[in-house]
C-alpha cells in the first residue's frame, strides 16, 4: 500500500527489482531520505516478500545491532552474534548513520557485510542521509554502501500528498471530502508520519465529540 509518487518513484522501483531478484547487481540497496518518507516501508516491504518465500531475513535499527553487538562482546558470545547475522538470505538495517564514530561496530559491520555478500546474500540499507554525507563513517564502509545502488526519497510533492492521504483515509476507514484533503495536504510539509497523526486526531475528535468533519472543524484541529 506504499503510494507512488515522483519523489519516491526511482526507490520504489529498485525495492521492486531487489525483491525479485535478491543478491544481484543492486547490492546493496541504499535508501536515504528524510524522517517519515517511507525508508522503512520500502524496506520492510522486500523483506515479507522475502519471507514469503521462505527466506531467512533479518531487520534491525543500527542502534538495536550495536546493543546487541555489545551485550555479546561482554558475554563472550561472539560466535552466536557472528551466526546470527552471517548465516542469513537477507540483512536489513535501517537509520545506519548511527554507526557514525562507532569503531568497534563498524568493524563488525564490515566484516559481516562482506560475508553475505561473498554469498550473494541481499542487504538493505536506509539512512537520513547520503552515505558520502554521513560523518565518522570509515571509507571501507562508505565505499560498500555505494557500490550496489544508492537510492533517494524526496518530500512528496502536492499530488503525492493528495493521494497518500486518500489511501490513509481508505487504509484507515476516515472519510473526508476533497476540499479537506486538499487542504491537509497543503499544511503538511512533507511527513507522511504527519498526515497519519492528524488523520488520526481528527478521526479521534469527530468519533469521540460526535462532530462532523468540514473544512473549519479541521482547520481548528
Amino acid at each position: 500500500n506504499f503510494t507512488v509518487g515522483g519523489s519516491n518513484q526511482f526507490a520504489y522501483t529498485a525495492v521492486r527489482n531487489v525483491s525479485e531478484k535478491p543478491g544481484g547487481i543492486y547490492n546493496p540497496l541504499f535508501i536515504y531520505g528524510g524522517v517519515g518518507l517511507g525508508k522503512t516501508h520500502l524496506m520492510q516491504s522486500a523483506g515479507n516478500v522475502y519471507q514469503d518465500q521462505g527466506m531467512v531475513v533479518l531487520y534491525t535499527t543500527a542502534e538495536q545491532l550495536l546493543n546487541e553487538f555489545l551485550r555479546h562482546l561482554r558475554n563472550n558470545t561472539m560466535e552466536s552474534f557472528k551466526d546470527k547475522y552471517r548465516k542469513c538470505d537477507a540483512l536489513l538495517v535501517d537509520d545506519v548513520q548511527f554507526f557514525s564514530n562507532k569503531d568497534s561496530i563498524q568493524e563488525e559491520f564490515f566484516h559481516t557485510f562482506e560475508a553475505l555478500q561473498s554469498l550473494n546474500k541481499q542487504i538493505i540499507l536506509t539512512a537520513d542521509k547520503h552515505p558520502k554525507k554521513i560523518g565518522g563513517l570509515e571509507k571501507r564502509l562508505q565505499s560498500r554502501f555505494e557500490k550496489g545502488l544508492v537510492a533517494d526519497i524526496q518530500p512528496p510533492e502536492l499530488e503525492t500528498k493528495i493521494a497518500i492521504i486518500k489511501k490513509k483515509c481508505e487504509i484507515n476507514k476516515v472519510i473526508l471530502s476533497q476540499e479537506i484533503i486538499n487542504y491537509i495536504a497543503t499544511v503538511i510539509d512533507s511527513n507522511v508520519r504527519e498526515i497519519e497523526g492528524i488523520l488520526s486526531k481528527l478521526h479521534a475528535y469527530s468519533q469521540l465529540m460526535h462532530i462532523d468533519i468540514d473544512l473549519n472543524f479541521t482547520k481548528n484541529i
